[in-house]
């Protein structure tokens, strides 16, 4: 199974065109997030926010 995470690129336009990019982005970003948690791979965000995959956990990908 692969998930591709298709971005445009950010607005040059003004900060709340911005921040709503950054909202949409964070938003398929939990999608993945929670599809591949699904199929067990221990994803989880720290308390800085970020990403990371618990020890005890497998994540493979393919390179499709």
């Amino acid at each position: 199974m692969s998930f591709h995470l298709r971005l445009p690129p950010p607005p040059q336009t003004s900060d709340s065109a911005l921040n709503q990019y950054i909202e949409q982005v964070h938003a398929l970003l939990l999608f993945l997030v929670k599809h591949l948690n699904d199929l067990g791979c221990g994803l989880e965000f720290n308390s800085s926010n970020q990403l990371s995959v618990n020890h005890d956990s497998t994540l493979s990908c393919d390179d499709t």
